[in-house]
């Protein structure tokens, strides 16, 4: 499917292809989309699920890199930002920046929160939508308030092209065991503590990365931040003394806004964490996108697999 009758995702393989990566046929999407407005303005959608994802800025990268692709040889779409959220981003500077800077730019996107997508109709084109919000209902005199009555229901969105992130989950091994949270919204995800990152009913058990169930770091930038907690803390268990190393939530997503500006969403359980002070976590800059070009690559290969940085 991926690959095929405008759908696509940055995070799954080609299964029809069988060998073609989510990102080189994202690529394709790109001119596919291309040659479409060339002759029309098609109608595209861009979705982000209801579970917590791997790279959070990812849904919105697609959606504006793929606008400002058109946007540089004067064509155009009409977007949709279909999310199960209820705001843009979760950083309040962020979701600011988004909302009044970013999307004015680009001038042809329509927010649906409240949105996760349940099916897709690749030959008909359309997506289908579980929509939830809440209506005001009658007035509690007792309460002096109204009664706020939720309602789910389901869209259908015809398309001409989208871009799927799927939902996501724990690994199989993890989701499946006692390892794995058993309730709540890290469900499946493994149970550790959220700063020791140790299990917190398997002592002998710690995590790092993407599978950890706590409330931020489902990024690279995090993971990169448990190693040295986790190291840290391994070593005070087997020498049986005192666990002090605490993971603070640290965790960074270069959010790409438009070809060379970046805002670099850089935040952890207190708010924003930005590696300089003097740069404003809320802010699109091109040095950003200078940094990820050119340095995040060596530094990745050089440095953090080496465990220098």
């Amino acid at each position: 499917m991926i690959g095929t009758n405008g759908i696509s995702s940055v995070y799954l393989n080609n299964p029809e292809a069988g060998t073609a990566k989510g990102g080189s046929a994202t690529w394709d999407w790109f001119n596919e989309l291309k040659e479409a407005a060339k002759s029309g303005k098609p109608k595209v959608i861009c979705t982000q699920p209801s579970t917590p994802i791997k790279c959070g800025g990812a849904p919105q990268k697609i959606l504006y890199l793929s606008d400002d692709y058109l946007k540089r040889d004067g064509l155009t779409a009409e977007y949709i930002f279909a999310t199960n959220g209820s705001t843009l981003f979760g950083v309040p500077s962020v979701n600011e920046t988004l909302a009044n800077v970013v999307q004015p730019f680009y001038g042809n996107i329509t927010n649906n929160f409240g949105h996760n997508l349940i099916a897709i109709d690749a030959e008909k084109k359309i997506a289908t939508f579980e929509h939830k919000y809440t209506i005001k209902g009658e007035y509690d005199e007792d309460l002096e308030e109204y009664d706020m009555i939720k309602k789910v229901e389901n869209v259908e969105i015809p398309y001409d092209f989208i871009h799927i992130v799927p939902p996501m989950a724990g690994v199989d091994a993890v989701a499946n065991s006692d390892l794995a949270w058993q309730k709540g919204s890290a469900k499946g995800w493994l149970e550790v503590d959220k700063e020791t990152l140790q299990h917190r009913r398997y002592k002998n058990v710690f995590g790092i990365g993407d599978i950890c169930g706590v409330p931020k770091g489902k990024t690279g930038g995090s993971a990169r931040h448990h190693a040295p907690i986790l190291v840290e803390n391994l070593i005070a268990v087997m020498e049986e003394k005192e666990m002090k190393g605490k993971f603070d939530g640290y965790t960074v997503c270069p959010l790409k806004t438009r070809y060379g500006k970046i805002i670099m969403a850089e935040f952890d359980y207190k708010g924003e964490a930005p590696s300089f002070s003097f740069l404003a976590v809320g802010e699109e800059r091109w040095i950003w996108w200078a940094f990820d070009l050119y340095l995040l690559k060596p530094m990745y290969w050089n440095l953090m697999m080496r465990g220098l940085m």
